[in-house]
């Protein structure tokens, strides 16, 4: 067998929709990187994410896989398929809205849960998060 043995069974032709895309796109600036919402809403730790990586601690990182597993159960349980983790994109800014059919739902797991009064001085970027996926 030959290196040119692939040439008898491998056809190449152009495809003239996809050169024609791919042309096009040779001469253009690569796109702006996306912005997460949640980074709008903590500028510090976002930048200090990008930044500096600071690794975190064991038990840290247990809370927050619990957190995720419990997240996960909650929302497929509540949601039916293609409604749960919906990616959403609108002028270079992303977001992942938790629940989203007929209004964007956002499932929230902590550590201690707020009084419900207090809950716009503790937990604003919480409500902040929510007005951004409606909007």
């Amino acid at each position: 067998m030959t290196d040119d043995s692939w040439r008898e069974t491998v056809r190449i032709a152009t495809e003239p929709m996809w050169e024609a895309e791919v042309v096009s796109r040779l001469g253009q600036p690569p796109p702006e990187p996306s912005v997460w919402v949640t980074d709008l809403l903590d500028l510090r730790p976002a930048y200090f994410r990008r930044r500096f990586r600071v690794p975190t601690d064991r038990a840290r990182k247990r809370r927050q896989a619990a957190g995720r597993e419990l997240h996960a159960l909650i929302g497929s349980a509540l949601a039916a398929p293609g409604y749960l983790e919906v990616r959403v994109r609108r002028q270079g800014i992303v977001g992942q809205i938790d629940l989203f059919e007929d209004a964007p739902t956002e499932l929230k797991t902590t550590e201690t849960l707020p009084e419900p009064e207090s809950i716009r001085s503790t937990r604003g970027a919480y409500l902040d998060q929510l007005a951004m996926y409606c909007a």
